[in-house]
């Protein structure tokens, strides 16, 4: 059965979009971690840096969320859908 994205809710999309981003933060907080840890001065400024960027990819992403979903409502609207293909029953 084929089904059509209309329409993205931009609030949501920027919520899930901000939960990725923050996972995806800690990723960037280890290669961080391992280059303060190993620099023959420490760096005060990596563990400001470390503290701070879970918070900073989540507003990143919610702000990022928002304005995909945004510019695919608008474009859907003109140039048609997304098109995917669910087969419901039992696998």
């Amino acid at each position: 059965m084929k089904q059509k994205i209309h329409r993205v809710s931009p609030i949501q999309f920027g919520k899930v979009s901000a939960f990725f981003f923050f996972i995806l933060s800690f990723m960037h907080i280890a290669s961080i971690l391992i280059i303060v840890l190993y620099t023959p001065e420490k760096i005060d400024a990596g563990v400001i840096v470390v503290t701070y960027l879970p918070f900073i990819y989540s507003i990143l992403g919610f702000v990022t969320g928002i304005a995909a979903a945004a510019f695919y409502n608008f474009f859907a609207k003109r140039f048609g859908c997304i098109e995917i293909e669910i087969e419901i029953g039992s696998i």
